[in-house]
């Protein structure tokens, strides 16, 4: 089973509760999700390359789309 680990950083994002998951694509080095209408959240394969770990949000501002 694959598991998602957040990094050191982003600790209090994944604390704050569950997100709605609204778009799921995959790249070569893991997976991007969309949470809601403006955040993306990426995540690459970790060193196991049996887990991922958050690397990036991205907000999009409402004149993207």
């Amino acid at each position: 089973m694959t598991g998602i680990r957040s990094s050191e950083a982003d600790q209090s994002v994944v604390s704050s509760g569950p997100l709605s998951i609204t778009a799921v694509v995959a790249f070569s080095k893991g997976f991007a999700c969309a949470c809601g209408p403006s955040v993306v959240h990426l995540f690459e394969k970790g060193d196991d390359k049996e887990s991922h770990r958050k690397t990036r949000e991205i907000q999009v501002c409402a004149a993207s789309y």
